[in-house]
């Protein structure tokens, strides 16, 4: 029963912490010439066990300083759908869209979903949705005042109706060729709405 508790809490440990603490171990039977008094450990062993508790020691601190970022599971947004932490680096490092795509980067998770990951991982689609939002402000500022509350609905609606035009998923943000067919729905769907801005502030 201790062994199954035992290999239970190892289960949620890293592998660098196990390491470091096997290394320790091997170098506490390096020194020891009986272990518990009955198990007399032989000068061999002991050099044995001086190496290889060296070997682990340095070898869970190189991973544990040199080694990758652990990865995020968290949830993203309120209807506990999980965007994995990691796919903040697949975001393209030129992607400059109308929104700031650091505020989908762990900070507010809950504010992030599909489409705007695909909108941040895509250059194009970004370039695409900063001209229609330079767009869609100067349409906005054309209007009265009285006319800005239905225009900023209108585009909520929009954003609602391209989303079920262009369906994504979290689990679809895992396969490229899926987020290259989603983006290239999005841009099509933001250059017509760009059009439609344009056209509407054109003079009659």
């Amino acid at each position: 029963m201790k062994l199954l508790e035992s290999l239970e809490s190892l289960s949620g440990t890293n592998i660098p912490t196990i390491l470091i603490i096997g290394g320790i171990g091997f170098l506490l039977l390096s020194i020891a010439d009986k272990v518990y008094g009955e198990l007399r450990v032989s000068r061999t062993n002991r050099k044995y066990a001086l190496t290889l508790g060296l070997f682990l020691l340095i070898s869970g601190l190189g991973i544990e300083v040199f080694g990758p970022e652990p990865r995020d599971d968290g949830p993203n947004n309120g209807n506990g759908a999980s965007a994995p932490e990691w796919r903040k680096w697949k975001f393209h490092a030129g992607a400059n869209p109308s929104f700031n795509c650091l505020i989908y980067r762990g900070y507010a998770k809950e504010r992030s979903d599909p489409w705007t990951d695909v909108i941040c991982m895509n250059k194009a689609l970004a370039d695409a949705d900063q001209f229609m939002g330079d767009n869609y402000k100067a349409f906005r500022n054309s209007r009265s005042p009285d006319q800005i509350p239905a225009v900023k609905r209108e585009q909520r609606d929009w954003i609602k109706a391209r989303n079920r035009t262009c369906p994504a998923a979290w689990s679809d943000l895992d396969t490229y060729a899926l987020v290259e067919v989603i983006a290239d729905c999005l841009r099509e769907q933001t250059q017509k709405r760009t059009k439609f801005f344009v056209d509407s502030m054109q003079p009659q």
